[in-house]
């Protein structure tokens, strides 16, 4: 039996764009509880490929109705074409983040060719909003001390695995005595 999972976007205008993302093949005859359902390697390649899928789509609908000149509705030229890497929580994605040549009805010089980047003005930073959220509290409980339970070793707390730190009145780190931990 074969799986295939896909990606559909509907635009306003009603257009359907289908992406297929994987593929997944299972015998019909199963002999062991292991032959049913997802293992943990496809369903990274899943979860890696369905953001990867919608991010793409969007930044390419985005970067289209970007190019059309709103003063005089004409399209800017296409000046080059450029790939952008941002950090998601289930892997790096690239997109396209075409350059245009600004429309002359807009140009400050006549003849100056000033080169716009409407997908490289969007994503200024290089990782999602998310990421950056989950690197924040994972760097919290590193140096709290909760981090312990998530298999992290607590900083500045050089006890047995699994063995937690002990907080120090004003916050700090601290040994198994109790004392401030030493830097």
């Amino acid at each position: 039996m074969q799986w295939t999972v896909r990606l559909e976007a509907r635009t306003s205008a009603g257009e359907v764009k289908t992406t297929e993302l994987v593929t997944f093949s299972r015998p019909v005859v199963v002999s062991t509880l292991a032959e049913i359902g997802l293992v943990l390697s496809e369903t990274k390649a899943l979860l890696a490929r369905l953001p990867a899928g919608m991010l793409c789509g969007q930044v390419a609908a985005y970067a289209a109705l970007c190019r059309v000149c709103p003063e005089c509705g004409v399209l800017q030229p296409l000046k080059d074409r450029r790939t952008r890497r941002l950090q998601t929580l289930f892997g790096t994605v690239e997109v396209e983040a075409p350059g245009f040549q600004m429309c002359r009805c807009r140009q400050p010089v006549p003849m100056a060719k000033v080169t716009v980047s409407p997908v490289g003005a969007l994503l200024t930073a290089r990782c999602t909003p998310e990421l950056e959220r989950v690197q924040a509290e994972l760097g919290a409980h590193l140096v709290s001390g909760r981090g312990a339970h998530l298999g992290y070793p607590a900083a500045g707390f050089a006890g047995k695995p699994g063995e937690r730190a002990q907080p120090h009145p004003c916050g700090r780190p601290t040994d198994r005595g109790g004392r401030p931990a030493s830097r």
